[in-house]
């Protein structure tokens, strides 16, 4: 049996076989203590290293991940806050 006749059988027996699930997140899950806000742009500046901090406190989220450089800046704004620092 050639490899396009079983690629073809598979994916014929997925389509069979597969039964989506549909699942409901409760109401009460705060989806912002699972997001990370990211910089990690080359060109990222101090002003917008300060506005991605600012929103991550504003929304609640887990983690800001910025360059290396950018962590005195992100510790700095982000004393006294929940946000963490990557």
């Amino acid at each position: 049996m050639d490899i396009s006749k079983k690629v073809n059988i598979e994916i014929q027996r997925f389509k069979d076989e597969y039964h989506f699930t549909e699942r409901e997140l409760p109401e009460s899950i705060e989806l912002s203590k699972y997001i990370d806000h990211t910089l990690l742009k080359p060109e990222a500046t101090p002003m917008m290293v300060k506005q991605l901090c600012e929103e991550a406190v504003q929304h609640s989220f887990y983690s800001v991940c910025v360059n290396s450089a950018f962590l005195p800046l992100a510790n700095e704004i982000l004393q006294n806050t929940d946000v963490k620092k990557a």
